[in-house]
């Protein structure tokens, strides 16, 4: 068998198995609205998975939104959110954010901590469950890094919004068993998952 036919057996498998934690449709469909409105909502900051830049600090796009550079700390809480069935309202994001009950990251540096305003970090025990402590970890069905030389806030506004959303969005994740985490986003592991009408391509 070619090896890229066994790699899309084993996606079509775990996309199918009864162990996979998936988010039910009724909360899928929350996240939808919780999006629409945090991306509405101008006083809250959109959150970017970027390499670049200080993880916490508040970034002011040229639009005058604020932007936040993260890592998949968000992306993580979110995903299990859904997947416990909880999907905040919108007054819970800017104090989630605030209080550090939204991670921004999985760890700050001295520097990026002295700089951010928003510090909140995974930890090994968090409401709800870190899933990397669950054994999981999280993989996108649709990549969503920005990889772009210009500086972030100089990007269109559009671009930033659609990164938000395919990041931040349970329908865009699932979850692997860790120590299958590199095969989880291989372009024949996320078509399999695209394929399915739960992972639409939010936005």
């Amino acid at each position: 068998m070619p090896f890229d036919e066994a790699i899309r057996r084993m996606a079509e498998a775990w996309r199918n198995s009864s162990e996979r934690p998936h988010a039910t449709a009724e909360v899928l469909s929350q996240w939808d609205e919780l999006l629409d409105a945090w991306i509405q909502n101008a006083d809250l900051p959109l959150l970017l998975r970027v390499s670049k830049g200080s993880r916490g600090e508040v970034l002011h796009h040229v639009s005058g939104r604020q932007l936040v550079c993260t890592d998949n700390a968000p992306a993580n809480w979110a995903l299990s959110s859904a997947l416990h069935g909880r999907t905040p309202v919108e007054d819970d994001i800017g104090r989630g954010l605030e209080t550090g009950q939204i991670p921004i990251a999985f760890a700050l540096k001295a520097a990026e901590r002295a700089a951010a305003r928003y510090k909140g970090t995974q930890r090994t025990k968090m409401d709800p469950p870190n899933l990397n402590s669950l054994g999981w970890t999280i993989c996108h069905v649709i990549d969503v890094g920005l990889k772009e030389r210009t500086a972030v806030t100089a990007l269109p506004l559009e671009r930033l919004v659609r990164h938000f959303r395919l990041f931040m969005h349970p329908r865009n994740m699932f979850v692997m068993p860790k120590r299958y985490a590199g095969i989880g986003e291989t372009p024949i592991f996320q078509a399999v998952f695209h394929a399915d009408p739960c992972f639409d391509g939010p936005g």
